[in-house]
């Protein structure tokens, strides 16, 4: 029997093969190393000041311990990663260099924010004596307004649209709350209530450290992943 005269089956025998696409491939060495500084991270941010090994301590001020190189490390790690997340967003679906922009500092945005929201968690707060109604329905507000927001960061959504309004959104909001938070605890504490019966967190602006650690990283890396997208290699190699 020739080829011809074979049955048909629902398709050509004889045609091409379809091409099979390549599974993404992660940089392993990357993840490799990505692990070991988060486990670097954990034990260096979990030992007692007192009684721990110079090594796991950060320098006074003069030269450097294995502790200092934590944060590097992970700059590194971001910088290495730039060009293949731009590569990927450039090509699926392609996208213009305004839109990769604006991808760009959207993420940098949500890891500023997710810095100042663990910095916003208050954790256990004492109990408030009578009179501070509006202080304690405050403290259920910023409670479900960090947690609720760093899920919403942390959880990708498959819609561009309402992915790219999330970080923003929170933004404003977290800016409003923590103005409204000033005056509320400015007028708790001139009727007499002391910082410490208020709480920290939010419930203490004046105290509030914006420049932590994810924060500066969203800072490299928005300004890194900008010249990596304008730049050629001379300009970023200088």
């Amino acid at each position: 029997m020739t080829t011809a005269e074979l049955p048909s089956v629902g398709y050509d025998i004889r045609a091409e093969p379809l091409p099979v696409e390549p599974k993404a491939t992660r940089l392993q060495s990357l993840d490799i190393f990505r692990g070991i500084t988060i486990a670097g991270m954990l034990l260096v941010n979990n030992v007692d000041e007192e009684h721990a090994y110079a090594p796991l301590l950060h320098a006074k001020w003069h030269g450097w311990t294995p502790t200092d190189l934590i944060f590097p490390f992970f700059l590194f790690i971001v910088g290495v990663a730039i060009p293949f997340s731009l590569a990927k967003r450039r090509s699926d679906p392609p996208q213009t260099r305004g839109r990769l922009l604006g991808h760009i500092w959207l993420r940098a945005l949500s890891l500023v924010l997710l810095g100042m929201l663990i910095r916003a968690m208050f954790g256990a707060m004492p109990s408030l004596p009578s009179g501070h109604a509006l202080l304690h329905v405050m403290r259920w507000v910023v409670n479900i307004f960090v947690y609720t927001s760093i899920v919403a960061l942390l959880i990708p959504i498959r819609s561009p649209r309402i992915s790219n309004w999330i970080p923003p959104i929170i933004a404003v909001l977290f800016l409003t709350l923590l103005i409204s938070l000033h005056f509320i605890v400015r007028h708790a504490t001139d009727s007499g209530l002391s910082q410490g019966a208020i709480g920290g967190g939010m419930f203490a602006p004046h105290r509030f450290r914006v420049p932590g650690v994810l924060q500066r990283i969203g800072i490299c890396y928005g300004l890194a992943a900008t010249i990596a997208l304008f730049a050629c290699w001379r300009t970023i190699l200088g």
